[in-house]
């Protein structure tokens, strides 16, 4: 392998970084989706099973564990399959389910800012109006800022791993 095939491996190298940070976006935004409901789902279960009714506590469940599974599936799609420190992995998460939860609340904001979302402790329902669906919103909410936390940890690992020389091995 000689010097005339270093700028086509380089391009190599780019072009497999930049698939694979592609790659683990669109499957994140899709894991993260998933596990985000699934997580809104068990919250609800939480709610209606274990706590006292108030407008508070159902908000603050939804959001939470919105963003708690958005984080998680981020995480699964965003491991490093080679190097799982677990302080590492800590981080991230901790990170991701941060940014997730603030991503719901920040949707929920907005939900909250269109028009008619009233939450009823009595039927245990939350009112919107047909076009808006407050769920689907603080998922997606959660689930895009988890991701884009996870794509910038993921892009300072590279660059770090970029600027590391291993020595040469024979």
């Amino acid at each position: 392998m000689g010097m005339s095939n270093l700028p086509r491996i380089i391009a190599l190298n780019r072009l497999n970084l930049l698939s694979n940070l592609v790659g683990r976006t669109v499957i994140g935004l899709a894991f993260g989706f998933l596990f985000g409901m699934a997580g809104m789902f068990l919250g609800w279960f939480v709610y209606l099973f274990a706590v006292p009714r108030s407008s508070i506590t159902m908000l603050t469940i939804l959001i939470t564990s919105g963003g708690v599974g958005a984080a998680a599936g981020t995480v699964v799609s965003w491991v490093s399959l080679r190097h799982n420190r677990p302080r590492s992995l800590v981080l991230g998460f901790v990170l991701s389910a941060t940014t997730g939860i603030g991503g719901a609340f920040s949707a929920y904001l907005y939900i909250a800012s269109q028009g008619e979302l009233l939450i009823e402790i009595d039927r245990l329902a939350v009112m919107y109006r047909p076009d808006i669906n407050p769920t689907l919103v603080m998922v997606a909410g959660a689930t895009v800022a988890a991701n884009a936390a996870a794509l910038l940890l993921a892009v300072r690992r590279g660059l770090a791993d970029a600027k590391r020389v291993e020595p040469f091995r024979f």
